[in-house]
């Protein structure tokens, strides 16, 4: 039986990673704070940080959405953390936003992949309300 549900539970977790895209990480930056000092995000911001695997696992349990869908359901905020990666072998630049998202640039397109799992929150400042 518990065999049984070992299986199951890891059926659920290949099920949710909603992507076969191969990706390595060759950089993470610093995180970036654009908003006014005076702001208390401003501390939050700079001590967050991100490594080589949380940035992995952001690419794994994000999902691609449209930019409109980017404005209604995430909150956008001045902090940020870049970094460059392959994916699926071609070089990429991406932008990790403190709010459960992540800009992709892969030089011929651009795109957005967004986090709204329980399983992100900690990679985050702030989550999309559900």
């Amino acid at each position: 039986m518990v065999k049984y549900i070992s299986i199951f539970i890891l059926f659920l977790v290949l099920l949710s990673c909603n992507s076969t895209d191969k990706v390595n990480i060759l950089r993470v930056n610093k995180s970036i704070y654009t908003g006014s000092q005076a702001d208390p995000l401003a501390k939050s911001c700079l001590d967050w940080k991100l490594t080589v695997n949380q940035v992995k696992t952001i690419f794994k349990l994000s999902k691609k959405i449209k930019q409109g869908q980017l404005y209604q359901h995430f909150y956008q905020l001045p902090c940020e953390i870049e970094g460059e990666a392959l994916l699926n072998g071609k070089p990429i630049n991406f932008v990790v936003n403190a709010a459960s998202y992540i800009s992709i640039d892969t030089g011929d397109s651009y795109f957005y992949k967004g986090c709204d799992k329980d399983r992100c929150k900690h990679l985050f400042l702030m989550v999309p309300e559900t």
